[in-house]
């Protein structure tokens, strides 16, 4: 690889953080404000489904749904947590985990997308798995109906994995 596709491949992760970003907080914005009355929707609020959670105060997606809970004045509300491996332990899960689940009973945390029922227009998947797991949950949100995904950065292992 020579310095001209490191530069290529800095700057095309780069502006894939700063696009990322400045949608995510457009969504909320959106999602704060009491209505939006436009041609194709009206809504007073966004459901956010994390995927990826891991466990808390470890793990970015964890970090994500903690800063959605303590926003007041957004209506952004996480309904769903996607946490395939540490649902799967069941009750051998780390107490934190369990604490945090038994703690959040207005959640639901479910093993895979699929078990989710279809997500309605107004829904933000939030996608915070490792690099090699994002594709596979991008397309899984996709294919239960996600209209709008956040990627946590970087997205794949490699920018050809993230281009396809």
């Amino acid at each position: 690889m020579n310095l001209i596709n490191i530069c290529d491949d800095y700057a095309f992760h780069l502006f894939l953080v700063i696009s990322w970003t400045l949608a995510f907080i457009l969504i909320l914005h959106l999602g704060s404000r009491k209505s939006i009355t436009g041609p194709r929707s009206t809504f007073d609020s966004i459901s956010v489904v994390v995927v990826g959670c891991g466990l808390p105060k470890k793990s970015m997606g964890w970090y994500h749904v903690d800063q959605l809970q303590k926003m007041t004045t957004s209506n952004a509300n996480v309904v769903s947590i996607v946490e395939p491996y540490f649902v799967s332990l069941g009750d051998k899960a780390p107490r934190s985990w369990l604490n945090f689940v038994s703690s959040n009973p207005q959640i639901t945390f479910v093993e895979s997308v699929s078990d989710l029922p279809p997500f309605p227009p107004t829904t933000l998947c939030l996608i915070a798995t490792r690099a090699r797991d994002s594709p596979a949950m991008f397309e899984a949100c996709l294919d239960n109906g996600a209209k709008c995904i956040f990627l946590e950065k970087p997205g794949a292992e490699s920018v050809s994995a993230l281009r396809r």
